[in-house]
Formats: C-alpha cells, sequence, structure tokens
C-alpha cells in the first residue's frame, strides 16, 4: 500500500529542472497545488460526498456504489503521487483534511440513517477526532506525523466494514445477519489496529518514539 507522505523536500525538488516529467513541472509550477494526487483526493472525497448524500435520501445502492467508488481514491492518490514522483507535504495534508472530511461525513449520515450501532459509531468518531487532534497539535510544534501502515490498513477496515453495514441495509437483512456481523467484525479489527498507530502517534508528538515508520521515513499519520 502506497502511503501518500514525503522528505519535507518535494520529490520534484530533488529532481533538476530539466529532467522533470509534465506532473513535476506542473506541480512545481502551483506550488505543489496541481498533482495527480491531489486532484484524485479531492475529485474522490467529493464522489464519496454525492455518496453519502444518496445514503441519506435512501438510496442506498446508489450510495454504495459512489462511495466505494469513491474510496477507491484513498489508494490510487499514494500510488499516483509515488508514479509521478509528486509527493510533498502539501501533498500529503489535501490526502489527511480529505479522508478525515469523507469520515466524520459518513459518521453523520449512517448515525442519522440509523445503520450502524450507535456506541460503535461514537468509538469511530472518537478514533478519528483523537488522531486529528495530535496531528493539529503536532503542527504547532512543528513535529511531523506521517502515515504509517497500520493507521492507513485501519482506515481501510473501517470503510469496509461501514459499506458491509450499508450493503445489509440496501438488501433489508436483519440487525444480527452474517453480513453485519461480519462487518461489526472487521470494525473491532481495524479500531484495535488504529488505536495501536494511534499510540505511536502519540509517542511521536510526545517525542518517545524517533524509529521512522514502516517505509523508512521518519513522521505522521493521518488515519
Amino acid at each position: 500500500m502506497d502511503l501518500h507522505y514525503s522528505a519535507p523536500t518535494p520529490d520534484w525538488g530533488k529532481v533538476r529542472h530539466s529532467e522533470r516529467n509534465s506532473w513535476q513541472h506542473a506541480a512545481a509550477a502551483t506550488n505543489g497545488i496541481v498533482t495527480p494526487g491531489n486532484i484524485i483526493s479531492v475529485v474522490s472525497v467529493l464522489v464519496v460526498l454525492v455518496g453519502l448524500g444518496a445514503l441519506s435520501r435512501g438510496h442506498l445502492w446508489f450510495g454504495l456504489s459512489a462511495v466505494a467508488v469513491g474510496r477507491l481514491g484513498d489508494i490510487l492518490d499514494g500510488i499516483a503521487a509515488n508514479y509521478t514522483g509528486t509527493k510533498s507535504s502539501l501533498g500529503e495534508a489535501v490526502d489527511a483534511v480529505c479522508d478525515k472530511i469523507g469520515a466524520f461525513a459518513a459518521f453523520i449520515v449512517l448515525a442519522g440513517a440509523n445503520i450502524i450501532w450507535w456506541p460503535v459509531l461514537v468509538l469511530l468518531a472518537a478514533h478519528n477526532l483523537i488522531n486529528s487532534i495530535v496531528g493539529l497539535l503536532a503542527k504547532q510544534k512543528h513535529t511531523t506525523i506521517h502515515p504509517r501502515q497500520t493507521g492507513k490498513i485501519s482506515a481501510v477496515g473501517q470503510w469496509v466494514a461501514l459499506l458491509g453495514l450499508v450493503l445489509a441495509a440496501a438488501l433489508h437483512l436483519p440487525k444480527n445477519s452474517g453480513v453485519s456481523i461480519a462487518s461489526y467484525c472487521v470494525l473491532v479489527v481495524a479500531l484495535a489496529l488504529g488505536g495501536y498507530a494511534t499510540m505511536q502517534y502519540i509517542r511521536t508528538y510526545l517525542g518517545l518514539k524517533s524509529a521512522a515508520p514502516s517505509n523508512g521515513v521518519t513522521s505522521q499519520d493521518k488515519n
């Protein structure tokens, strides 16, 4: 899984002007705004919001499909940024913000639609809120917290479970159906992984851990 984070110097800053590809030229000319990763991140969260809007109006199948397609962007943006050599701290921030917008919007919609058991929803919201607060505090302290594999896997697991619960609702399955139970089991595992990742982010913020994340760059998680 590609993690959309970078070193302090953006990828294109490490390449001579004459050797940059077209995306790196565009990124350099726009201070990192126009990159394939940013475009995918923004378009993806818009698709997710459209899908959530459909869910809130009772259009479960369309909403489920749109949210599923939109969430693919959380995988593709990192791949695109890595492939085109356009990773940067701005791209990481855009990715993180889009992820949080989609997550909190999903919590609100699913709560209103009574699709998920509310105590679990509170745990999910609290987990994401704590990570957001740690990230903000770290920025004030000028400490960078990049994504970790466990955090990203946790985020994927949460979304898979949420989509599973929407699928159960769309199929008019009972609350104790196999699909629902499997979805809650995935949520438990995802929350456990997310809790572990959160502890690592907190340790990084407190200056208790200097080890690099799993792919070798010292840093901050967004999930």
